[in-house]
């Protein structure tokens, strides 16, 4: 703390959360407060002012010195949660889709790939096998984006009223978790190298696709979206687990995404009923609000 004006007396102390001032004002924050105030036109006094409003713009007011920290640990609580690592890192965005949707206030945390900052000691101790993303919640820190979606939409989803695990009926929730499996050892090995080589080795290495890798990784493709568009058809489902949006859908946007920007966004044409699913998914306004953060730049 700095100790104000030449010679000014030292302010007296307030209790936690309250203010010590040398005029009349009105102070409502979530932090304890201390200031030391100078060029004050009254006498000087003690106020200890509760909540709620505050208004730092009184005349005749100079203030020297803000000195804040935590309340409680029940305000600190109250903070955003945090995401380590942008949106242009595909697990990453996978986290942040799931906090969009249920609507929960989060902080992104930059973390420089390119100076191996998930390397450091201090992302190793968010995440030990040093990956993108690492997520903190209060004094809960997580890392691997599909454990941290789970846990989100199980943390948030009441309150938001929204329901993407659908954990009150147990065939729907093993729905979503047989086509949560599906996109993650089926459709990701597929679709991978593809987003890999027009995406992330360009802007990394400057480097030209492999051609002969993404003609296998589309054939592949392929044989995947056949399955996908047979099951579409048949149950006349909107989404991929019944009727409903749940995080199987989800799960498949990062790299979708991606895919929908090289030159074999064409292969969705072929299969109208899974073009029609990634139509109705990426039309999310949580997926709208996020996608211009997903692109990655060169």
């Amino acid at each position: 703390m700095g100790s104000g004006s030449p010679g000014s007396p030292p302010l007296p102390s307030c209790p936690a959360g309250l203010l010590t001032c040398d005029s009349h004002w009105n102070l409502s924050i979530a932090f304890r407060v201390s200031v030391q105030l100078v060029s004050i036109e009254q006498p000087r006094a003690e106020v200890c002012i509760p909540p709620p409003v505050y208004d730092l713009a009184s005349p005749g007011i100079t203030v020297l010195d803000l000195d804040l920290d935590l309340l409680s640990d029940e305000q600190a609580k109250m903070a955003p949660v945090r995401v380590f690592g942008t949106a242009d890192f595909v697990n990453a965005a996978r986290v942040m889709a799931c906090l969009e949707e249920v609507g929960v206030e989060y902080e992104v945390v930059e973390v420089d790939y390119a100076a191996m900052e998930h390397k450091g000691a201090q992302h190793l101790a968010r995440n030990p096998f040093g990956q993108i993303p690492a997520f903190q919640d209060g004094d809960t820190m997580l890392f691997e984006s599909r454990a941290i979606a789970k846990y989100v939409l199980r943390k948030y989803s009441k309150s938001a009223q929204v329901d993407l695990l659908r954990e009150g009926n147990p065939e729907e929730a093993a729905m979503v978790d047989v086509w949560t499996e599906v996109e993650a050892h089926t459709y990701l090995p597929a679709i991978a190298p593809i987003f890999y080589e027009y995406v992330v080795y360009p802007a990394e290495h400057g480097t030209t696709p492999n051609q002969e890798v993404v003609d296998e990784s589309v054939e592949r493709l392929r044989k995947v979206l056949d399955v996908y568009e047979a099951h579409l058809y048949k149950t006349k489902q909107l989404y991929l687990a019944g009727d409903y949006f749940s995080l199987a859908d989800l799960n498949h946007v990062p790299y979708t995404f991606h895919l929908m920007r090289t030159p074999h966004a064409s292969l969705f044409e072929a299969y109208p009923h899974v073009k029609a699913w990634w139509e109705r998914v990426i039309a999310r306004p949580s997926l709208q609000k996020l996608a211009p953060d997903m692109v990655i730049k060169a």
